[in-house]
């Protein structure tokens, strides 16, 4: 389920480093959602999908919060 930036700052309002991940990636239209990476327990954080290697490397790129990314089959995600 893709979530806009807008209902994602929302969500995440208050924890800053979500907040200029969301608004970084937001300016490269990226698909965003939300994800429980591997060790959060359940937490969950903002993420930027892409299917494309170029792409994943653009997004890491894009933003200057700490990012990972994992993949998810055939699709990256890149997240806080």
């Amino acid at each position: 389920m893709s979530y806009s930036a807008a209902e994602l700052l929302e969500k995440f309002e208050g924890n800053e480093t979500f907040v200029r991940f969301i608004k970084d990636m937001r300016k490269t239209g990226a698909t965003m959602s939300v994800y429980s990476a591997r060790g959060d327990f359940g937490k969950e954080r903002p993420c930027a999908y892409t299917d494309d290697d170029h792409d994943l490397q653009s997004l890491i790129r894009a933003t200057k919060v700490r990012v990972r990314h994992d993949t998810l089959g055939r699709r990256e995600v890149v997240y806080p």
